[in-house]
């Protein structure tokens, strides 16, 4: 497929931001869970010493996983509105966008299958027990499962760099392309 004058294709670099961006969006209020527990992880919350709400940690803890909560919740919210135009916050943020490599535009559900379903499911299918096994028996410890995740991850989006129309893997499959917005 040619490069149209009318769709300037995202550059790499903008794509991986992007793609940073979204993990850094959807994933860093999830952090403050485990922040959460561990702060309280001395405090008893059973038994006749249990802390009552006035108690100031018991409250900042409460403090913490509802802010994380409601951070988690807006960004998947936030995610979910953006997939109607064929973006992500992190492309949203960064002026790109995906099209199906025929031009036409990518709503909400084809856009939700490429972010979602393709992505993940590449994932799953090659980090499988299957795969998993194998590589386990090369690679020894618990390393393995991680090193295949992020071999994979990088392997996909370094696709991009070798492909004339910029497309990686998951892009491959679901035959769409990352331009940039129309100025």
């Amino acid at each position: 497929m040619e490069e149209q004058p009318n769709r300037a294709l995202a550059t790499f670099p903008r794509r991986l931001a992007a793609y940073l961006l979204d993990i850094l969006l959807f994933f860093l209020p999830l952090t403050v869970f485990p922040f959460a527990f561990v702060f309280g992880a001395n405090t008893n919350m059973a038994g006749p010493e249990a802390r009552s709400m006035n108690d100031p940690v018991t409250v900042i803890i409460l403090v913490i996983i509802l802010v994380g909560a409601a951070m988690f919740v807006g960004s998947f919210i936030w995610w979910l509105a953006a997939l109607r135009s064929g973006r992500t916050p992190g492309k949203q943020l960064l002026g790109i966008r995906v099209i199906k490599a025929n031009g036409a535009p990518s709503g909400w559900g084809y856009t939700f299958l490429r972010e979602l379903v393709s992505k993940a499911l590449l994932v799953l299918f090659l980090t499988s027990p299957i795969w998993g096994n194998v590589v386990a028996a090369m690679i020894p410890g618990r390393i393995a499962r991680p090193l295949i995740w992020f071999i994979l991850v990088f392997a996909d989006n370094l696709w991009a760099l070798f492909n004339k129309n910029r497309q990686t893997l998951h892009d491959k499959i679901m035959r769409t392309l990352v331009v940039r917005n129309r100025p």
